[in-house]
């Protein structure tokens, strides 16, 4: 299904995601075959802290016992995924609501034990996304999934679940000439620089950068930014969708927290040679 299109929205912008849910509206209503995968930790955050339960955080993960994993199991699929369902076919859409527990679309491997219920998501069967597909619909995912293990009821990252939904699906990613890793520089198109939110950046700027893959950008968007290797790295579709590539959220506080992530430091160490977090999280603190 190589025509699929695959939407992240993300958990900060729920509650204003009205021009998020018209880019879905213009995408149906051009004919593309649309998944959306939602975040809404903010949400599960706040209704933790009104049932007394204390959240904390490790490596930008939620750390997830059973009572916190029921708060969040029941924001995300409950009240998340509902609100957007309705307001999807409140545009015309015919959205149907779903979690990744259904029909067993998404298997994960547990993270740490650090993380308690917090998955990755290693395994997808899209089969009944597909069907939804076929029949005009627009499933709308939640991210959660069954242990391969055990078939407990894991939290997992709504961005790891999009990309694996995506992969599954057959949506337009593929590998780039090369790893792009590091602070590097992207350059803004002439639409970038005109754009009202990028074109207070300086026309060519060092952002961290850390991707292999690539990716055909939806019909009908705008290009923003890009490298020489990897030319889509921000994009917008209609007038408040935007879609980067690059990250510029990453702090070297958060980059050393990184570095406790072996599969993270070993990615790294394999595309920049050993010691290269010290090298990456000091190039971060000089930008």
């Amino acid at each position: 299904m190589s025509d699929v299109v695959v939407l992240k929205i993300g958990g900060a912008v729920l509650g204003e995601e009205a021009g998020a849910l018209d880019v879905v509206g213009a995408l149906h209503d051009s004919g593309h075959s649309l998944v959306v995968v939602h975040g809404g930790g903010p949400l599960a955050t706040e209704w933790s802290g009104r049932l007394g339960l204390e959240t904390r955080f490790v490596r930008g993960l939620r750390v997830t016992d059973a009572p916190t994993r029921d708060v969040a199991l029941a924001t995300l699929t409950g009240l998340t995924n509902t609100r957007l369902v309705a307001a999807l076919v409140a545009r015309g859409v015919p959205a149907v609501g779903l979690s990744g527990v259904d029909g067993g679309m998404l298997r994960a491997e547990r993270e740490d034990a650090e993380l308690g219920l917090v998955g990755r998501v290693t395994l997808v069967d899209s089969g009944l996304l597909e069907e939804l597909l076929d029949a005009g619909r627009v499933p709308v995912v939640a991210p959660a999934a069954l242990d391969k293990k055990d078939g407990e009821i894991l939290n997992v990252n709504g961005d790891g679940a999009a990309g694996a939904l995506a992969a599954s699906l057959g949506a337009r990613t593929y590998p780039g000439p090369a790893p792009e890793v590091g602070v590097l520089p992207v350059e803004l198109t002439a639409e970038g620089a005109e754009d009202p939110v990028f074109r207070g950046l300086p026309a060519r700027f060092l952002t961290l950068q850390w991707h292999g893959d690539t990716f055909d950008l939806p019909e009908g968007s705008v290009r923003l930014a890009g490298s020489g290797a990897y030319p889509n790295q921000a994009f917008r579709f209609g007038e408040t969708a935007y879609g980067v590539q690059f990250h510029l959220e990453v702090s070297p506080e958060l980059a050393r927290e990184w570095a406790d992530v072996p599969e993270y430091a070993e990615a790294l160490e394999r595309v920049l040679g050993a010691g290269a977090f010290d090298d990456f999280a000091g190039a971060l603190s000089q930008h």
